[in-house]
C-alpha cells in the first residue's frame, strides 16, 4: 500500500509540474525600404533555460523564420542600415549589481 501511494504522489507531481512553459510576447516590429519585416520577441523559458529576446525574419507567405536569439531583456534602438542589415542595441537588466553593458549587434536579416 506504502508503494501505491508514493507512486501515485510521483505520478501527480510529474504530470502538474511544467519545465517547458514558453511565453512570447512581441515587443517590436521593423520594416525596411524594400518591404523586409523583422520581429522582435521577448520569450520567457520557464525554469530549463534563460529567457531570450528572438529576432525572426516574415517571409512572403507570412511564416516567422528564427534568426537569432540573444540572452538579453531589454532592446534599444533599432534601424536598418541598407535594405538587407540590421542594427539594434540590446542590453540585460537582470544582472544585479553588475554594470549593465549594452550590446551593438549587426546583422544581415536576407
Amino acid at each position: 500500500m506504502k508503494k501505491i501511494t508514493i507512486l501515485a504522489i510521483l505520478i501527480v507531481i510529474l504530470f502538474s509540474c511544467d519545465l517547458k512553459t514558453k511565453n512570447e510576447r512581441l515587443i517590436s516590429t521593423e520594416r525596411n525600404s524594400v518591404g523586409v519585416v523583422v520581429k522582435f520577441y521577448y520569450v520567457e523559458v520557464g525554469a530549463t533555460a534563460n529567457d531570450v529576446i528572438q529576432l525572426r525574419r516574415v517571409t512572403k507567405d507570412g511564416h516567422e523564420v528564427l534568426i537569432k536569439a540573444y540572452e538579453h531583456n531589454l532592446i534599444k534602438d533599432v534601424k536598418f542600415t541598407s535594405k538587407d542589415s540590421l542594427n539594434f542595441v540590446l542590453t540585460d537588466t537582470t544582472s544585479f549589481g553588475l554594470s549593465k553593458k549594452s550590446d551593438t549587434i549587426k546583422i544581415k536579416v536576407e
